[in-house]
């Protein structure tokens, strides 16, 4: 089974509103856009804007940048969770885990 999601409008509203831009494999995100297992995901912040660290109630409390891919799998009733990575807190990358590689689920 392979994680996959599709961007609503909804979820490019927020992202609009929060500054942020969104690639996936290269292409900007718009709605309907889909990413599944292995998809490079890049989020960039406009000017001015950064991400942050904060603690993460869903993964223990751990210390992780405050942006992160999370999707609810009705089916199995399973959360998917992956964390972006960034140097600069301006630039920050996933690639798409395979939940089955990865035991996620």
């Amino acid at each position: 089974m392979t994680v996959q999601f599709t961007f609503s409008s909804y979820i490019m509203d927020d992202l609009n509103n929060a500054g942020v831009t969104l690639t996936v494999n290269g292409e900007a995100v718009i709605s309907g856009s889909v990413v599944e297992d292995g998809d490079n995901l890049i989020a960039t912040c406009e000017s001015g804007r950064e991400f942050f660290i904060d603690k993460d109630p869903i993964n223990n409390n751990e210390d992780l940048l405050s942006i992160y891919f999370y999707q609810f799998d009705d089916w199995t009733q399973s959360r998917f969770f992956a964390p972006f990575e960034s140097t600069d807190n301006r630039k920050a990358t996933l690639t798409m885990p395979d939940k089955r590689a990865d035991g996620v689920g």
